[in-house]
């Protein structure tokens, strides 16, 4: 059976997309008994900011994530967040280059799809999103699952931001950690070049609007992409 997935791209400017985007994300906060306060109302006008939202047949958001750019005047979440290597972490950001960094988060699939493939389709969109932008290093906050998402991808991904003992509770999860990945752009176009579905990702980049098919454990889906940011 071949199910229809639609994936879209927004600027922070479109507050309809990032208001479904954030109804949908605070969903599953609740799953793990917290209290979602991380969209605050001027979110959706804040510059180089941007969100993913894969979407089923009916239109119902299952699965994306927010991406933010380093800039001056705005500070990244993560920098905000409560944790014991809050400072190691700001020091990191603020020696960064300006526009060459981003932050993403808020990374999430609903429990009906989180053994499918859109998992991989998030982090691929997320790619594109760093080409685009020509983004050299991305850090947020994470899971070993999805790293070894981006594994999938050749992308290498580290945890030298932290010490050795990096984990901490986030979101009641004592396993989450601060991921980064440098040389991201670098990565991806050697990546193109040596994977198979290499095509996917050229098509998108070339196209605003664009379609693929994939198989993952007797389930066939395609993909409807759809890029709106410039």
């Amino acid at each position: 059976m071949l199910e229809t997935i639609h994936i879209s791209l927004h600027k922070s400017n479109n507050k309809d997309a990032f208001e479904k985007y954030n109804k949908a994300y605070s969903k599953i906060i609740e799953e793990f008994g917290e209290n979602y306060t991380a969209f605050s109302e001027d979110w959706y006008v804040r510059p180089n900011t941007y969100c993913c939202i894969i979407s089923n047949e009916k239109n119902e958001a299952i699965g994306g994530y927010r991406l933010q750019i380093h800039q001056p005047n705005y500070k990244l979440p993560i920098q905000s967040k409560s944790i014991k290597y809050k400072s190691k972490i700001d020091s990191f950001i603020r020696n960064q280059n300006y526009f060459e960094l981003c932050e993403s988060n808020g990374f999430f699939v609903i429990s009906k799809y989180r053994k499918t493939l859109i998992s991989y389709e998030i982090v691929r969109s997320s790619l594109l999103f760093a080409m685009q932008l020509n983004i050299k290093t991305m850090l947020g906050i994470t899971l070993e699952q999805t790293t070894k998402i981006f594994n999938h991808f050749n992308i290498a991904v580290n945890k030298e931001i932290m010490s050795p003992d990096n984990y901490f509770l986030f979101a009641n999860n004592p396993k989450s950690f601060v991921f980064e990945i440098t040389n991201l752009t670098a990565q991806i176009k050697k990546g193109i070049e040596t994977r198979e579905d290499s095509h996917i990702l050229k098509e998108m980049l070339e196209n605003k609007k664009t379609s693929y098919k994939l198989k993952h454990k007797h389930r066939e889906y395609e993909f409807n992409f759809e890029n709106h940011i410039n």
